[in-house]
């Protein structure tokens, strides 16, 4: 694929869900475009609860999304800190808009990417 697109709604913070989290981070890895839809919450707030701490209703997907994310043992915080910025920046998007969350340059990121995929 050559872009993702996000559906965002002023409800829900669309990153309290792993399974979201799970998809930025395939378009960090895939570089490609997130294509922005819809309105965030009116107060966004990253941190607990989102990214690598966000939820699942099934335990078992939490384990197998966190340890294909993070990997089994503990969480990268440099990957982490990626996603963590991708999600911000796509979360504060305008609506319409097209994000390239890709900022994995240089070899120690791509090391860390190539690292997740396999």
């Amino acid at each position: 694929c050559r872009e993702m697109v996000v559906v965002r709604n002023t409800e829900a913070n669309l990153y309290n869900r792993l399974w979201c989290t799970f998809e930025l981070l395939a378009a960090i890895m895939l570089e490609i475009d997130v294509l922005v839809a819809g309105e965030m919450p009116p107060e966004f707030i990253s941190g607990r609860g989102t990214g690598s701490t966000a939820s699942c209703t099934n335990p078992t997907d939490r384990e197998r999304i966190s340890a294909a994310m993070f990997g089994a043992k503990s969480k990268d915080p440099g990957l982490e800190a990626l996603v963590n910025r991708a999600m911000y920046r796509v979360s504060h998007a305008a609506s319409g808009s097209r994000v390239h969350v890709t900022r994995a340059r240089g070899p120690f990121w791509r090391q860390k990417l190539n690292a997740v995929s396999q």
